[in-house]
């Protein structure tokens, strides 16, 4: 079991925009019906507002999304294992790039859940990570 959940975050603009996080609303449920397991949605953050990924390739979507994420408050999450929840999963490249943010932060382990995983416009059904 993780023992930090961190919701897949949205870039501030975002928020403000639709209203609310869909990823953190997931995280908030399983957090409170994981026991010894801790939300955090202060730790991993987006650095850009982006245009939407939904029609972009896989490479486009890796470059894109390189250095668009940010970690705060790297003592807090040294050594642990954390879960980064996320909505849909379409490439895995936001995951990817989120993954590697946390984990050069001093993470020990980061597993991606997700409610739904999809191959559309994507040329393979896994994720390549």
């Amino acid at each position: 079991m993780p023992q930090i959940i961190l919701p897949m975050p949205a870039h501030p603009m975002k928020i403000l925009t639709i209203g609310f996080n869909q990823s953190y609303l997931i995280a908030h449920f399983l957090s409170i019906n994981l026991k010894n397991t801790l939300l955090r949605n202060d730790i991993i953050f987006r650095k850009k507002l982006g245009k939407p990924h939904r029609i972009k390739s896989r490479q486009q979507r890796m470059k894109i999304l390189a250095s668009s994420f940010g970690v705060k408050k790297q003592s807090e999450i040294r050594g642990k294992s954390l879960v980064l929840v996320d909505d849909v999963v379409t490439t895995g490249s936001t995951a990817k790039a989120a993954t590697a943010s946390l984990l050069e932060a001093g993470a020990k382990s980061v597993d991606l859940w997700c409610i739904a995983k999809t191959s559309w416009h994507n040329y393979s059904s896994s994720i390549k990570m």
